[in-house]
């Protein structure tokens, strides 16, 4: 439980918890005006603690577990035949990027965040772990796109629930993809109507109105839907957004719901 990387870790937790609290004059006015709380306002210790909060999924369950359960995208990752690209938008720290390119040594990976201070620590976590040849990271905006670039794999972990216009992010990721390639979203494992008494919902809950929508609701036009998105509620994000329907991996987690989105 003292391992940062051990899969019962959980000291990102009282880190968000007081960040949280640091920004709650700001999350007060926020409720009273639907105004947004930048993540800025949260302090430094945000960007550490959010990342402590997956790196251990990341570590322990993205290669070993997650992977092997997509049979096409796994045998493709796995292909050192070809060169395959892929972009980790709403990297982070960068910990799902590095584990990758740890994994594949002939893979390389893109990683796309809006947060500066993030990149710069995933960059720097990159060079550490010895992939930064093969790893990138840069600030970009997932609605903005990610110029003249194809990827076979496009991957959204945990971050379309956060994001201003999920959309038109969404929307993004499908004029990016190379033919044949595969888009993943994990995002928040949510019931419709909430899990009333569900200890892991009502956590989800919570998060949302005090840490993932204010973010979200920064930008004066926003489309941010918050922890709570349901199934149905990302089906209709990616109808909207050009794509036929979505299909619920057999991944099963506590926390997150995977989907590949179709066509």
């Amino acid at each position: 439980m003292v391992d940062e990387t051990g899969p019962a870790y959980l000291g990102g937790l009282p880190v968000a918890v007081a960040a949280g609290f640091s920004a709650m004059p700001q999350l007060l006015a926020a409720f009273r005006t639907g105004a947004g709380v930048p993540y800025a306002s949260y302090g430094t210790e945000a960007v550490e603690a959010q990342a402590a909060l997956n790196r251990p999924a990341f570590v322990n369950q993205l290669v070993a577990d997650w992977i092997p359960q997509i049979p096409d995208v796994a045998a493709q990752l796995g292909d050192r035949g070809r060169a395959t690209r892929v972009a980790d938008v709403g990297c982070g720290l960068g910990w799902a990027a590095i584990e990758l390119a740890k994994a594949y040594p002939h893979v390389r990976v893109d990683g796309y965040d809006s947060d500066e201070e993030s990149i710069a620590r995933a960059r720097r976590n990159a060079a550490d772990a010895g992939v930064s040849d093969r790893v990138t990271f840069d600030v970009v905006d997932a609605s903005s796109g990610y110029g003249q670039r194809r990827y076979d794999l496009i991957l959204f972990f945990e971050c379309v629930h956060d994001m201003a216009h999920p959309v038109t992010a969404i929307a993004q990721a499908k004029a990016a993809l190379a033919e044949g390639g595969t888009v993943i979203v994990m995002d928040e494992r949510v019931d419709e109507p909430l899990g009333v008494g569900d200890p892991v919902q009502t956590f989800f809950a919570t998060a949302s109105v005090l840490w993932c929508l204010p973010q979200g609701r920064v930008e004066p036009d926003s489309e941010a839907v918050g922890t709570m998105m349901s199934a149905s509620r990302f089906r209709g994000v990616a109808r909207e957004a050009g794509w036929s329907d979505i299909e619920i991996l057999p991944i099963d987690h506590p926390f997150w719901r995977f989907y590949r989105l179709l066509g």
